[in-house]
């Protein structure tokens, strides 16, 4: 395992339990992993707490990739700091409705990615 960064590590895991991130991992049902999102007791996305459970050498904070480190960096250091404007109680609520298996700082870069393609694609169309 040494050979192969933690964020590959996680798409290995995922390939080898149904290949896909909405494939259920044998031994971390998925129900589980949402309690444990609903306690506040972790931050991590389904597959990527599925990898901390098959390679516990693995540190949480290598799973991430080094974009969603800078933004977790630029926003206090720690995965339990709360982005402005995307409280975790909005991501447990998808998490809850299955609407999404991203760790809580994933699903902050989605949603302000998305919000600037958005922006961006308003923008070109007042221009046209």
């Amino acid at each position: 395992m040494s050979d192969i960064s933690s964020t590959d590590l996680v798409q290995q895991v995922i390939n080898e339990f149904g290949g896909d991130r909405q494939a259920e991992h044998p031994d971390l049902p998925r129900d589980f992993w949402k309690q444990l999102v609903c306690n506040e007791e972790t931050r991590l996305g389904y597959w990527e707490l599925a990898t901390v459970e098959q390679y516990p050498e693995v540190k949480e904070e290598k799973l991430h990739t080094s974009h969603v480190l800078n933004v977790i960096k630029d926003n206090g250091g720690s995965s339990w700091e709360v982005y402005p404007g995307i409280p975790p109680s909005d991501w447990i609520e998808d998490v809850e409705s299955g609407e999404t298996l991203l760790g809580y700082w994933e699903y902050v870069v989605e949603r302000v990615t998305g919000s600037l393609r958005m922006l961006r694609a308003e923008r070109a169309a007042g221009r046209a």
